[in-house]
């Protein structure tokens, strides 16, 4: 299956339609997760970035309400990282054209906080197996767990 066809899959599934009825319809998707020139390759011989852009855009393909994100920017180089918190962002402040100024409810795990410390609304962390409400992006100041402190290095450790 190609790039094309997987970003597709989703639409042509929901909708019945054609391929390239799917993919005229995921055309602003696509230009915006800038995947146009990769449409005919096979997922496998993309490198990270365009894989996980790949996943992405097959994910909003339907205009979800929520999605679940692993680790979105794990392996990725700054530029990769910052492109994600730019695109999340949008998406969860409704600003992402794709999504007609629909918000998206994200829901994120990640093992460093600080790239998504300006975007996120909410934080939890697992700790000793157990969950621990941090709170707002406000209330990431006030932490005074050592092990969250470390997670928020180094920004917060020194407080």
């Amino acid at each position: 299956m190609t790039v094309g066809e997987n970003i597709s899959l989703p639409v042509r599934y929901h909708r019945n339609c054609a391929i390239q009825e799917a993919q005229d319809y995921l055309s602003p998707l696509i230009e915006s997760m800038e995947l146009s020139s990769w449409l005919a390759i096979t997922p496998g011989r993309l490198g990270l970035k365009w894989s996980q852009r790949t996943g992405l855009a097959r994910a909003l393909a339907v205009k979800p309400d929520a999605l679940l994100l692993d680790n979105p920017v794990a392996g990725l180089d700054p530029k990769e990282t910052s492109w994600w918190v730019d695109t999340l962002g949008e998406l969860a402040s409704g600003q992402h054209p794709w999504m007609e100024g629909k918000p998206v409810t994200l829901v994120m795990a990640c093992d460093d906080i600080r790239p998504w410390k300006m975007q996120g609304k909410q934080f939890a962390a697992l700790t000793n197996k157990r969950w621990q409400v941090l709170g707002s992006r406000d209330q990431l100041a006030d932490c005074t767990d050592k092990a969250l402190k470390e997670l928020l290095e180094p920004e917060f450790a020194n407080r």
